[in-house]
């Protein structure tokens, strides 16, 4: 029956103060049986230790600590820039998706700007170098012109109003003020791509009237047991704009139904936003007998 698997040990690294100490016993004439059996080191590490002080004396061939160690330091940084380089193909399949052509020749133009090489540049975003210098040797079309000439009058416009204003109304000052024939998207989207935003608005939220209970038909009149409110028994079903026997409270937001018995009542109050302004929905009217 096969034992539990052997746990695998890590080499032991050891201070290069350690190590010159070993190197200086080895000279003064101790044996490396003797060294390993005291600091309780293993033999073959002795004799790698002294092989590489022969090759850094330059008695042997082979590399020396200090290329050894600039050997280990580009294995290190070219394994990161392996991963700089997976996160970087993954980012331009990702732009080429949401990114059109042209955004990515001007992406291109400002990397060249900076010094990097348009070949390059161009393999990474996923576009010919043809096209690109085809692309910028182009002469801009009137409706890039058009959109820059209204940036700048939109700056304008903006900066008169000390940068108060929105879209809303630098558009309403283009098309009242000036008499320049543009949409709101468009101004909408120009600012969004120069930065211009206007001042924040007062969010003040306006008062929601809530009832505990929905308007209902009175007791006696109702076609329907507890209906909502929308008409009088001769016409329950018109428009408050025809219906000429309806109570004008049947289309006002009150807590309560009034009374559409025989009798007329008496015509409520306007409608108010207050609360004091509204009927009382503990008194009940009747019909006069």
């Amino acid at each position: 029956m096969p034992g539990p698997p052997r746990e695998v040990s890590m080499p032991r690294s050891y201070p290069p103060e350690f190590r010159r100490k070993v190197l200086d016993l080895l000279r003064a004439g101790r044996t490396v049986q003797q060294v390993a059996a005291d600091l309780q080191i293993s033999d073959q590490t002795i004799y790698n230790w002294r092989r590489q002080e022969r090759i850094d004396a330059g008695l042997e061939p082979g590399i020396t600590s200090s290329d050894l160690a600039e050997l280990v330091a580009a294995r290190r940084r070219i394994a990161e820039l392996e991963t700089e380089l997976a996160v970087t193909r993954w980012a331009g399949e990702l732009l080429r998706e949401v990114v059109s052509p042209k955004r990515r020749f001007e992406a291109i133009a400002v990397m060249g700007g900076e010094g990097l090489p348009v070949q390059v540049c161009c393999h990474v975003m996923g576009v010919s170098e043809s096209g690109y210098y085809a692309w910028r040797s182009r002469p801009p079309s009137p409706r890039s012109v058009r959109h820059a000439w209204l940036t700048e009058v939109i700056r304008e416009a903006h900066a008169a109003s000390r940068g108060v204003y929105g879209a809303r109304r630098v558009h309403a000052e283009l098309i009242l003020g000036r008499g320049i024939a543009v949409g709101h998207g468009q101004v909408t989207m120009l600012m969004h791509r120069a930065g211009i935003k206007g001042l924040p608005g007062n969010r003040r939220r306006r008062p929601v009237l809530r009832c505990r209970r929905r308007p209902t038909w009175s007791i006696g009149c109702s076609p329907a047991p507890v209906r909502i409110s929308c008409g009088s028994p001769t016409s329950p079903s018109t428009r408050p704009g025809r219906a000429r026997s309806t109570a004008a409270s049947c289309w006002m937001p009150i807590r309560s139904g009034w009374w559409a018995g025989p009798s007329t009542p008496p015509r409520p109050p306007p409608w108010s936003p207050t609360r004091s302004a509204w009927p009382s929905t503990t008194v009940t009217r009747r019909p006069e007998r």
